[in-house]
């Protein structure tokens, strides 16, 4: 059973917030969509497509756990047809810190020079029910990806990235010509035409998302062969991503830390399971941009890779 590797392309329709860690009275923001994040909203949006209630949320994470992964969206601009992603590196050229490399053209930006370009603020407050003001010590700043890169020549921004899809029955095993189809397997091919085949879908992503944040949409997708320049091992349990330069992803490694140069990270998702709640940490990775020489990647499920 092969993997099938499809690389798609959204565009910001309205401003993006991905927590990260404040400074100060600044909620700041990634520059990137987490896979685990997008995941998430995926299975918001196509939950409500397969039914209703909390069954058809358990099916569209099913179905997307058993036959999708996820990459990471980066930011990119258009030109002409085609979408050129910027890609985190650190160690790049001049310096050890992070910079950001444009796809086939190759210049770079420092991050603090990028992230002028990219992100905007929006400020906010709490409101007092008992006076309607702002309650005290509540105003703060929301840094937010906006949908136009600034500059003397804005262009809209978009992100790209890849998925992953494994066609035949799950379990590797295929169907059988005079066998039914499962509920499961209908709910996959529900899933495959939103994702794959229609256009103009739409997902909200990140936070902020009651006051009009987070909206992307669908614009273009095609088949590919690689992850941005790197190769990929499609034949695999997981899709295997071959000695990248540099990781496209938070990456877990319990060996071969010394061959890795970045940026180490406390990585924390949401543990939604029946009787916990809350934040749940996976431990340290590193970061998106780390300089990996020579190693090989596997994608998991949650869209977190770690050593093959």
């Amino acid at each position: 059973m092969k993997w099938e590797l499809y690389r798609w392309v959204w565009q910001v329709r309205s401003p993006l917030h991905l927590g990260t860690a404040p400074a100060g009275s600044l909620n700041r923001t990634r520059l990137y969509v987490p896979a685990y994040t997008f995941r998430g909203a995926l299975v918001n949006v196509l939950a409500g497509k397969l039914g209703e209630g909390p069954s058809a949320y358990q099916k569209a994470t099913q179905a997307l756990d058993s036959r999708f992964r996820f990459t990471y969206l980066f930011p990119a601009e258009r030109e002409g047809d085609k979408w050129f992603t910027w890609l985190p590196r650190y160690g790049y050229e001049k310096g050890p810190g992070l910079v950001w490399r444009r796809e086939a053209q190759g210049n770079t930006v420092p991050d603090r020079h990028f992230r002028m370009r990219l992100l905007s603020t929006r400020a906010s407050t709490a409101i007092d029910p008992g006076t309607d003001t702002a309650s005290d010590g509540t105003l703060r700043e929301v840094e937010v990806i906006h949908p136009w890169f600034a500059g003397e020549k804005p262009r809209e921004v978009f992100l790209v990235g890849y998925v992953l899809y494994l066609p035949g029955s799950p379990g590797g095993l295929e169907a059988q010509a005079n066998r039914e189809a499962t509920p499961v397997e209908e709910e996959i091919k529900e899933i495959k035409r939103y994702l794959l085949d229609e256009g103009g879908l739409e997902v909200f992503v990140g936070g902020e998302l009651r006051y009009g944040l987070g909206r992307i949409e669908l614009v273009h997708r095609n088949q590919a062969t690689s992850l941005w320049n790197a190769q990929i091992d499609l034949n695999q349990k997981d899709p295997v991503v071959d000695k990248p330069e540099f990781l496209l992803a938070h990456g877990f490694a319990s060996s071969g830390q010394n061959e890795l140069k970045g940026s180490l990270e406390c990585v924390a998702v949401w543990d939604n399971a029946s009787g916990r709640g809350g934040l749940k940490s996976l431990g340290l990775a590193w970061a998106p941009g780390t300089i990996s020489p020579g190693l090989r990647w596997r994608i998991r499920g949650d869209g977190f890779w770690e050593l093959a």
